[in-house]
């Protein structure tokens, strides 16, 4: 992407500026490589929630991980923050920069929590759209993105604003207010800001229309006699109204006596049959069945609040020598609840004391000396959640980065820098759910001494579990309170992360040719990086179960996450030159080259090398092309390399009985995993037609292909869906079926099996003018996706997923990939005031080339926001008074069933589109 004209310059003439993604080019329209600046305040203007939301906006970022775009049903991996995701490659693929110096990672995904920068102080972002790693280092795979702070602000600016949907819901406000002067003679500079941000997020998935239809995918001939479901012959149809009709509220009877399955619980106690509902095609689900819905108003979007304190001093202690010395603290927390609280497994005696209160002498005389297994939503248990029966779940991260510096001069133009930095994040996620023990402890209620119902373990084992309470589960309303909480405890894990490093950066001219100064820069790293984690629920650890009937599985219902404990050093260095070769020729403005390469020695993999090769051709000044090759790397995260066992309990469908059962998703760390390595190209031309003043452009093709990719075989319903339409796929041994061929288990734990490539076109065009007594600017921002390929393990098939919806989704079901991506700007502004308008495209796509629906095809979306500001007199440079209306057509989302967990998500892709509704938010700033 282009870089517009006027940013360069923007610091003081006495600060050197090399731009991201080389430590020697200081023109970005002269790099190789594509580069986009965006100033903060033309990402507040349409995006005044943060810095990254504006970013989100932007065609080349896709697949972010924050609050809007999760789908809340997963506790078992960071699902807060704000992680930036460029081509939807990951976030462990992005590098995040702030002044060029690497972040510490914020939980156990790779990423970097953009939320604990400190925004009121940063003067701009730049990102480069190709890879950096032999410029940055590991990670710079799909790009780099790099905050600028503005360390030489002087003056005191203040930010207050607040929020509110066109529903009433979502209210936000954010509070900020930055310093800083010079001192001695403006040999000390001392800049410092505190800011604070909170949203209420949407507390109910129903405040949103759609939810509380409960849609679910089915198929076209719910008999099946055409098909199976999703086949060409019988394709996949969405169905309103329907509910699960393998659990109820009371307790549903799914194992035990012929007389007596099927049969459920009334809150009375009594049992009567199921209303199944009518078949939609989709074992486990019908129209209108007894079953509940997933909580239809539980949490939508989770409430959030952001915390960040900063500081920095740069003192001049010397002619040409510079010291530095800067920290902060960062919070990010956010909480809400996932689901219902469930079980699907309960195991129910001949001599439960309340099932022989509860069956009738028939019914008894069926049950005989056998037992019976229920499943059931608790519905009506009082949790720590704002609403009867549901999950509760919460997390919170904490950073504190500190760094220390210098910088000075060798004499003519050579500088050199060099840094300590020392970052520590710690990340903490609470659920509380079902403690399987303890349930299944109280559950057994058998008569004591005096008819009275107690706890069995007591009788048997009176050691263990000696305040268990005795739980009636069969009937909703009829369990006794205390033994309810008894039963609930927290899940709960913890990750803390730390980043060590010390970098020593020397650049300078070598000597000039014909065409220019031949630069170089030069330097090393060393760093080192450690993770702990530690949880109440590592699945490697045995729940101990004995001497409670059918006790069996985790020890809790659904967050069951492994340890973690490892680190490793890295030892880098580098060499990048810029070597012009023609300049103010015929046809040849100016040519030259640009080269890089780094060798990282990493401790666990051993070496690794990357490089970049670049050329930049200015035939005449109105016209300039570039091309860059490179070779980037990815060192695995620690969680990738260290993690324990993790269990997570989902509901899935499994293809080969077409049916949808709560099965166990197994995944973990591996200490042999290698780096990626990844293979881009970049070819752009860059447009600044003299004839044409104020206008400018640029075209970029990129392709990049990682090998050896780290990655699992595939999510849960990927296997699952891969064995079912080819029998003999080695996917098949990833899954553990019961005796009825019932999928029970999933594993896969991380290896280097995964091949990933991406192509596509970058465009971006501009133009600025005088008009009237203000400037008139345009800007659109645009991606065309060519191809997008991944091969989950060299077994699977190499698919295609440009212009589908195939593509699993990281904390989604599913990650849409449309062809075409724009971004239109327009913005009138004076010394008075300002107005703008944006105009988001998300192009059309088809739901999936491997699987047929009734109705394919999903339309692009289309969404405008507008901003006004106005600037009043009185305090200091004066008073500005703004306001912004994000989706200022309140669009909803195109109709899509993502998820078929009935009532757990609005029927759209909200990966990919807005949720909020219409937003409206108003503000003052001021600066003195």
């Amino acid at each position: 992407m282009a870089q517009a004209p006027s940013v360069a310059g923007e610091s003081g003439a006495d600060e050197a500026i090399v731009v991201t993604g080389s430590r020697v080019v200081s023109d970005g329209t002269r790099a190789p490589t594509p580069l986009t600046v965006a100033t903060t305040e033309s990402l507040a203007a349409n995006a005044p929630g943060g810095i990254a939301e504006g970013l989100n906006q932007l065609p080349v970022f896709q697949g972010a991980v924050n609050a809007q775009t999760a789908q809340l049903v997963s506790s078992n991996r960071v699902r807060s923050g704000n992680y930036l995701n460029l081509r939807n490659l990951g976030p462990q693929r992005v590098l995040v920069l702030q002044d060029g110096y690497r972040l510490p990672p914020s939980g156990n995904n790779g990423g970097v929590d953009t939320n604990v920068i400190p925004q009121m102080l940063i003067q701009r972002v730049e990102t480069v759209t190709g890879g950096a790693s032999a410029v940055y280092g590991s990670d710079a795979v799909s790009g780099v993105v790099n905050y600028v702070t503005d360390t030489r602000f002087r003056g005191v600016k203040a930010l207050a604003q607040a929020g509110l949907s066109t529903y009433g819901d979502g209210f936000s406000y954010r509070l900020g207010v930055a310093g800083g002067t010079a001192l001695f003679d403006d040999r000390l500079r001392v800049q410092a800001s505190v800011e604070y941000y909170s949203t209420d997020g949407i507390p109910r998935r129903n405040a949103r229309s759609g939810a509380g239809d409960l849609w679910v995918t089915g198929a076209r001939d719910p008999s099946l006699q055409s098909g199976a479901i999703g086949t060409i012959g019988n394709p996949f149809l969405d169905y309103p109204g329907v509910t699960t009709n393998r659990t109820t509220r009371g307790g549903l009877i799914t194992a035990g006596p012929a007389a007596l399955r099927n049969l459920q619980f009334l809150p009375t106690g009594a049992l009567v049959p199921l209303n199944a509902g009518t078949a939609i095609g989709r074992a486990g689900f019908g129209q209108g069945s007894d079953g509940p819905d997933e909580c239809v108003d539980c949490t939508l979007v989770p409430e959030s609040s952001t915390g960040q304190a900063f500081f920095r001093a740069t003192y001049e202690a010397a002619d040409g020598l510079e010291l530095f010395a800067q920290a902060s603290l960062n919070t990010d927390e956010n909480r809400g609840e996932n689901f219902n609280l469930r079980t699907t497994n309960i195991p129910i005696y001949a001599d439960n004391v309340y099932l022989q209160q509860q069956l009738t002498p028939a019914q008894l005389a069926a049950l005989g000396t056998q037992s019976i297994q229920i499943a059931r939503h608790f519905t009506e248990w009082d949790t720590r959640a704002k609403r009867l029966g549901a999950i509760p779940s919460e997390q919170k991260m904490k950073s504190v980065i500190a760094r220390v510096g210098a910088a000075g001069g060798l004499g003519g133009d050579w500088k050199w820098d060099t840094a300590f930095t020392y970052g520590e994040s710690r990340f903490s996620s609470v659920t509380q759910e079902i403690r399987r023990d303890k349930l299944f402890a109280a559950v057994d209620a058998v008569a004591g001494p005096n008819g009275t119902p107690v706890c069995r373990i007591t009788q048997v084992d009176p050691s263990r579990f000696a305040d268990c309470v005795p739980l009636n589960v069969l009937g909703m309303g009829r369990g006794d309170p205390a033994a309810m909480q008894w039963v609930l405890d927290d899940s709960w894990w913890r990750t803390r992360n730390e980043l060590t490093s010390g970098v020593l950066n020397v650049r300078g001219s070598l000597f000039s040719t014909w065409a220019g100064p031949v630069t170089v820069a030069f330097g090393g790293e060393i760093r080192k990086q450690k993770i702990v984690q530690t949880s109440n629920s590592d699945p490697d650890v045995p729940v101990d179960f004995q001497g409670i009937r059918g006790g069996n599985g985790t020890l809790f219902s659904s967050t069951n996450v492994g340890v973690a404990h490892g680190s490793y050093n890295v030892k880098e260095v580098y060499a990048e030159a810029v070597l012009p070769l023609i300049a103010d020729a015929p046809f040849t403005r100016m040519l030259e080259l640009n080269g890089a390469f780094r060798h990282a020695d990493y401790s666990t993999s051993g070496g690794v090398d990357s490089f970049k090769l670049g050329g930049v051709w200015e035939p005449v000044s109105d016209i300039r092309l570039r091309a860059a090759v490179s070779r980037d790397i990815r060192a695995p995260s620690l969680f990738e390399l260290f993690a324990g066992q993790t269990l997570l309990i989902q509901s899935v469908f499994d293809p080969v009985t077409n049916g949808t059962y709560d099965v166990r998703t197994r995944g973990g760390g591996n200490p042999a995993l290698k780096p990626e390595k990844a293979d881009t190209l970049t070819l752009g031309v860059v447009l600044q037609p003299q004839a044409l003043a104020g206008f400018y452009g640029s075209v970029d093709f990129y392709r990049i292909k990682i090998k050896d990719a780290i990655g699992t075989p595939g999510s849960s319903s990927q296997i699952l869906l891969g064995c079912g339409s080819n029998p003999q796929s080695p996917l098949c041994s990833l899954i553990t079926r019961d005796a009825n061929n019932i999928p029970v288990e999933v594993s896969g734990v991380n290896n280097n099996v995964a091949v990933l490539s991406t192509k596509g076109v970058d465009f971006e065009f501009g133009y600025r003018a005088d008009v009237g007594n203000g400037t008139l600017s345009a800007r659109l921002l645009g991606t065309r996706l060519i191809s997008y390929k991944r091969q989950d393990t060299a077994a699977a098939d190499l698919i295609e997923y440009a212009g589908t919806s195939d593509l699993p989704g990281f904390l989604s079901s599913t990650y849409p990939l449309p062809k075409w991506r724009g971004n239109l700007s327009i913005t009138y502004a004076n010394d008075s005031f300002s107005i703008g308008v944006q105009e988001r495209m998300i192009g059309s796509y088809v739901k999936s080339k491997i699987q047929y629906y009734v109705d394919n095809h999903i339309a692009p979306a289309f969404y405008t926001d507008i901003n006004f500001s106005k600037n009043i007199g009185g305090m200091g440079d004066g008073l500005q008074m703004f306001a912004t209306v994000n989706n200022l057509f309140n669009k909803k989302g195109p109709f899509f069933v993502t998820d078929q967990n009935p009532g757990s998500q609005l029927p759209t892709a909200r990966a990919l589109y807005d949720v909020m509704g219409r937003y409206i938010t108003i503000g003052v700033r001021t600066r003195f």
